[in-house]
């Protein structure tokens, strides 16, 4: 009886490793590159986007989203845009925080390169020249079609 007991424990636990193994790749490959940012939350409808300035930060762009009494994560955002930026406008489309300058240039923030163009824009404090900010921008952010 006890035998019987040790092949069935034995077959269900080969049988497990098995289909642990035999996952499809891409899904396996997935669930490894998934990041812990999947839950970021991006409420475009409770988002406000705009222009302010102070002496601390210079010239950046704010953003404010309102959580639900349920919901944690972040309300206020702070990104540096370079001081001599002359920006025509700063609305949401869709999902997407549109700030365009007097040019005609237009950068595109979303769920996917907010996280990244603030950290980079703001990591070690104020006090990057208005070049560096405009490459991390052109670099995470700016529209190529515009």
């Amino acid at each position: 009886m006890l035998s019987i007991a040790i092949v069935i424990f034995l077959s269900v636990g080969a049988f497990a490793i098995l289909a642990l193994a035999w996952r499809p790749r891409e899904r396996r490959l997935a669930e490894q590159q998934r990041e812990p940012d999947d839950q970021f939350l991006w409420r475009p409808e409770s988002i406000s986007a705009s222009i302010q300035e102070n002496d601390f930060y210079g010239q950046f762009l704010n953003l404010d989203q309102e959580l639900r009494p349920e919901e944690g994560g972040w309300t206020n955002m702070k990104i540096s845009i370079p001081q001599n930026w002359n920006t025509q406008s700063v609305v949401m489309v869709g999902g997407t925080v549109v700030l365009t300058l007097a040019g005609g240039v237009e950068y595109l923030l979303s769920r996917e390169n907010v996280g990244d163009l603030s950290f980079k824009t703001m990591d070690g404090g104020p006090g990057k020249s208005d070049e560096i900010i405009e490459q991390i921008w052109n670099r995470h952010a700016r529209d190529q079609n515009a």
